[in-house]
């Protein structure tokens, strides 16, 4: 459950940030349909008519928090292969950033699956953007250079971006069921998952010689 942290009255941020931020707490745990104007304005400490003074629907303001997300969520997964550096350089640098991103952001991905179920169209704007800036081609580009030169064997574009997400979302989404399992708490879990942005690049970069 996320936690509604109190801001010090000194850094206490205007009423539209105050909601953006409440506002991102709720939809990311409850969802669209789940969340509520009031839920929102109550923890953003306003009432009600502010909240739709600024946001005059909830569609309007959840659209603005999954941009928000979005524009956090791409530049890392996409960003990283435009950098400079070696193919195994940007894999090693993508899965730090991806997990890391997932460790500060653990509802994201449970948010974007149970979306993408609930209204597959209305989250699909949000992804229509990148997808249609070239970086998917970009990323084929990419590999088809790495195979010239011999630095990997011939995969898929899709198999290889499936591969690099779902090692890194998974352990985030099947946290409680893996904990369990492993008989990991909280702090080991973390610090298992930190681990494991160095072994799961390792064993990405492995995999595709």
């Amino acid at each position: 459950m996320v936690q509604n942290k109190k801001i010090p009255d000194s850094a206490q941020p205007g009423p539209e940030k105050q909601i953006l931020i409440a506002a991102k707490e709720v939809f990311l745990e409850k969802g669209f349909d789940g969340a509520r104007m009031q839920e929102i304005a109550d923890k953003a400490g306003l009432n009600k008519a502010l909240l739709h003074y600024y946001y005059r629907s909830k569609e309007k303001l959840y659209r603005v928090i999954v941009k928000d997300i979005m524009d956090q969520f791409f530049p890392v997964v996409f960003g990283v292969f435009d950098e400079t550096g070696s193919l195994s350089d940007k894999i090693t640098r993508f899965f730090d950033l991806y997990i890391g991103f997932l460790l500060d952001n653990p509802l994201v991905p449970q948010f974007i699956i149970a979306e993408i179920v609930r209204k597959p169209e209305m989250l699909m704007e949000f992804f229509s953007g990148p997808m249609e800036s070239g970086v998917i081609l970009q990323l084929s580009e990419l590999i088809d250079e790495c195979v010239r030169k011999g630095e990997m064997r011939p995969i898929p574009t899709e198999e290889f971006l499936m591969n690099l997400i779902s090692l890194s979302v998974f352990p985030i989404i099947a946290k409680p069921i893996l904990m369990n399992f492993l008989e990991k708490d909280d702090k080991e879990y973390n610090e298992l998952i930190n681990e494991r942005k160095r072994v799961t690049a390792d064993f990405f970069i492995r995999a595709i010689k």
